[in-house]
């Protein structure tokens, strides 16, 4: 069987049908993405499409302002093509003469302009690409540059092996705290201890781990001691405090806060 080619359609010199073309074909008007402005320049319909997002929106106001401009001078109606070709300053602008090309050129961000009675549109390239700052760093080039600062940190002494290790542990233990107030005491503990060991090394941690032990120790809230039941030590509630025993089945108050009744239920309940 021969191949029979889809006809490609030809931009219609009447506006009215090329509008129609983009209704049915991308859903204009439907849609919020393909947008369209209508001007009248010398008594003729100028008809700019665009696709909203990719689009500079600043660069399509020009646009019309220079067309628009077109009426502020007396000039003959019939050499408007030319005009608006002259009138269109940016760097990339071709010509096509199908409605389908028109449509996807289109789709990937271009304006297309078609003037009533040319019987072709203006293709132009406004799309805005992103440009790279001189100051911002390849991602390749940032690695590189923290491997080689924690390296030469490491090795004039500001960082030590020991603190590595120390702050690996601290980041872990943070996402396993579950109270917010205690990750906050937690953060100013890890501060002095980290100083510790910059200074001191092992020794810091050693003396500074005491320290905070000894202190925890000392405090107690509501005539009960922080550590509790590690410190004094309590075998039965630190299992609950490890295995972590569902509530309503734990019917002993704990001794520490010396209940008058250690039975959370009655005894004929």
């Amino acid at each position: 069987m021969p191949d029979h080619k889809e006809e490609k359609i030809r931009v219609y010199r009447n506006p009215a049908k090329n509008e129609e073309y983009f209704k049915n074909r991308v859903g204009m008007g439907t849609s919020y993405d393909v947008g369209v402005r209508k001007l009248t320049i010398l008594d003729k319909e100028i008809q700019l499409y665009y696709l909203n997002g990719l689009c500079d929106t600043a660069y399509i106001i020009h646009l019309m302002r220079e067309l628009v401009a077109i009426n502020n001078r007396k000039e003959d109606p019939d050499e408007l093509v030319d005009i608006v070709e002259n009138r269109l300053l940016n760097a990339q602008v071709e010509k096509v003469k199908t409605l389908d090309e028109t449509t996807d050129q289109v789709l990937s961000g271009l304006v297309a302009v078609i003037v009533e009675g040319a019987g072709f549109a203006f293709i132009i390239d406004v799309r805005s690409y992103p440009g790279r700052n001189p100051e911002e760093p390849d991602t390749e080039m940032g690695l590189i540059a923290a491997v080689l600062i924690g390296q030469i940190a490491i090795e004039v002494g500001l960082f030590s092996p020991e603190v590595i290790l120390y702050v690996s542990l601290a980041a872990i233990g943070t996402f396993t705290t579950p109270s917010y107030e205690l990750s906050l005491a937690n953060k100013m503990s890890r501060l002095v201890l980290m100083i510790l060991v910059a200074l001191f090394h092992i020794k810091g941690l050693v003396i500074g781990f005491t320290v905070l032990i000894i202190a925890m120790t000392s405090i107690k809230s509501l005539q009960t001691p922080y550590l509790w039941p590690l410190i004094p030590f309590n075998g039965k509630a630190l299992w609950q405090v490890l295995v972590r025993t569902a509530k309503p089945g734990a019917k002993v108050r704990p001794s520490i806060v010396h209940p008058k009744n250690r039975l959370r239920q009655p005894t004929n309940s």
